[in-house]
């Protein structure tokens, strides 16, 4: 949540897409996007939760999330 208190103190409408991957031999992956536009401060977050994932071996995660904040 902290990496996105800045675009959740804003009044405007918020599209946020959220990936994140695990690959063979360990690599992770992620990317977050908001209204379409690279959003990098989530990223580190991310790639921490896809390493807490249990297992081995390829795995992602896909979530898109939409608020409407009040003006």
């Amino acid at each position: 949540m902290q990496a996105f208190r800045k675009p959740l103190d804003s009044t405007e409408f918020l599209t946020i897409s959220l990936f994140a991957s695990r690959y063979e031999k360990g690599r992770f992956s992620a990317d977050c996007r908001i209204n379409g536009e690279n959003y990098t401060p989530a990223l580190p977050h991310l790639i921490k939760y896809a390493q807490s994932w249990p297992g081995e071996g390829l795995e992602f995660r896909k979530q898109y999330i939409v608020i409407r904040n009040k003006p």
